[in-house]
């Protein structure tokens, strides 16, 4: 409704960090009671503190161009009119008990609809407003600060690790483990000669494997630390799913085995580059969430 839209542009003008606005809820004399943050994300709900005031009223968000919908005494999260700034894959985590209290009130509208209806409030620094492609929590996108402050003597713990071949042979000494990703091939610090990149990471021995770049290719995967959304488990079955290994990832068709009860088995039908463990995997049937999980490991058929 017209005041419902009002508050979103409200809440959206306090210039919040759109990926880092999740909610958890309370009832309080019948409504919804929201307490909102820009400044931390977490998937599996916390208590939000919007300069310490409270939104009453219906929960709502800001960020999600998406939609949840009740089937099967389940609440289902399933992508928005605008593809491109769907946000589905990051919510993967937010439980049933969060989903039951949560509003989504932008799943039929684009971006482009939205910034009209801000300009026609009167909105006019949201609108021109630039967007932000950084993580949330590290709004100078330098990952590898942002660890060298939070922990405490990690530089001395892990620099001096090896560079090493798939065949074991060293080739170069390395920063830490941490601060290299899956698929990494620029700011290595070393040259072979030919196009190398990060194949796999071994925290145990604080080894960096490199590799070319067929050998980033893997079509199995193991995910854990589940939260299913569509469905209460699906022991036994295999789903034929589209499934992400990472937000910008289009997906690749596979089928998903839950080979236990918090361990998903992924089968692709095609190989995929870059599979990085302790990213977040997320399931979908078509633009349903079926759920998702932390990668474990992933390998070759």
């Amino acid at each position: 409704n017209e005041q419902l839209n009002y508050d979103i542009l409200l809440i959206a003008r306090e210039n919040l960090t759109p990926s880092a606005l999740i909610m958890k809820c309370t009832h309080n004399d019948n409504s919804l009671v929201a307490t909102l943050s820009g400044l931390t994300c977490n998937l599996h709900g916390s208590n939000f503190n919007f300069n310490g005031d409270v939104l009453q009223g219906p929960a709502t968000i800001p960020l999600s161009k998406l939609k949840i919908r009740e089937e099967n005494n389940r609440y289902v999260i399933s992508k928005g009119k605008d593809s491109t700034k769907d946000q589905s894959y990051v919510l993967w985590g937010v439980s049933q008990e969060s989903l039951a209290r949560t509003l989504l009130p932008l799943g039929d509208l684009t971006k482009a609809e939205i910034r009209q209806m801000a300009n026609d409030k009167g909105f006019y620094d949201l609108v021109n407003k630039s967007e932000s492609y950084e993580i949330c929590f590290v709004p100078d996108n330098d990952y590898r600060g942002f660890l060298k402050r939070r922990v405490d003597g990690l530089e001395e713990k892990v620099r001096g690790g090896n560079f090493v071949l798939e065949d074991g042979k060293i080739v170069g000494k390395h920063e830490g483990y941490p601060f290299y990703t899956i698929g990494q091939r620029k700011g290595l610090g070393i040259a072979m000669g030919y196009p190398i990149f990060v194949t796999e990471i071994r925290k145990e021995t604080n080894e960096v494997v490199l590799g070319v770049e067929e050998l980033l290719y893997r079509d199995a995967m193991y995910v854990g630390k589940l939260n299913l959304q569509k469905y209460d488990n699906f022991m036994g079955q295999s789903l034929n799913t589209i499934t992400k290994v990472r937000y910008k990832d289009s997906g690749t068709s596979a089928s998903i085995s839950q080979i236990e009860s918090d361990k998903i088995e992924v089968l692709f039908h095609e190989p995929v580059s870059s599979i990085a463990p302790g990213q977040a995997a997320v399931f979908y049937e078509g633009d349903d969430v079926v759920g998702g999980g932390w990668i474990l490991k992933s390998f070759k058929q």
